[in-house]
Formats: C-alpha cells, structure tokens, sequence
C-alpha cells in the first residue's frame, strides 16, 4: 500500500511540475505581448521623430523634414494600431506583427510589419 500510494505521489508531482514550467511559458508570453502592446500604444509617437532622422540621414534635412514626417505619421500610426491588435489579442500567445518590438529597441532601422500570426 506505501508503494503504491508513493507512486502515486511521484506522479502527481511530476504531472504538477510539468503544467506548472507549461504555465510559467505561457504566463511569460502573455506578459511579454502585453508590455509590447502597452509600449506601442504610448510609445508609438515616437515613429514620426525617428523616420525624419533616418530619412534626413538618407537622403537630406529638406527631404527628412517633409517626407520623414508622413512617413513618421504612417508609421506612428501602424505602430498604435500594431499596438491595439496585441493588447486585443494578448490572452493568444503569438508574435507582434510590428518589427522591431518596441520603436526605440533599433533607431537605425525602419519599421516593418509581419504577417497576422492566426
């Protein structure tokens, strides 16, 4: 009976540890969506600074003030709504479509954006 009653016990603990490290993996990933979503959402703004600088740093100021700033906006504006995708869906542990995560994680490359990861 005690060997059969420590059997069970090493199971149930072996099938708790191995839920909990599962928990722990999604818990990370949902955490993580969320500080992305939040960060674009009030960090997003930050798009249209950044594309006069790399866009006056490719080409010149006149082109990086007038060019930069629309693409700044179109990006700003990609970056929020990236935002609000993820914070909508950041209970579905997935990837952000909006590369680089966060706008000030590289300030030397352009942002992107990846395909809808459902």
């Amino acid at each position: 009976m005690k060997t059969i009653f420590g059997v069970f016990i090493l199971t149930a603990s072996l099938m708790h540890g191995t839920s909990h490290a599962e928990s722990i993996g999604y818990l990370d990933q949902v955490s993580k969506k969320l500080t992305v979503a939040s960060s674009n959402l009030t960090l997003g703004w930050l798009e249209i600074p950044k594309n006069i600088l790399l866009t006056s740093t490719e080409q010149n100021v006149l082109t990086g003030v007038s060019a930069g700033l629309f693409k700044g906006v179109l990006h700003a504006a990609g970056r929020t709504l990236g935002g609000v995708f993820d914070l909508v869906t950041f209970p579905l542990p997935s990837e952000s479509i909006v590369k680089p995560l966060h706008v000030y994680q590289n300030f030397q490359v352009e942002t992107r954006y990846g395909p809808v990861p459902f």
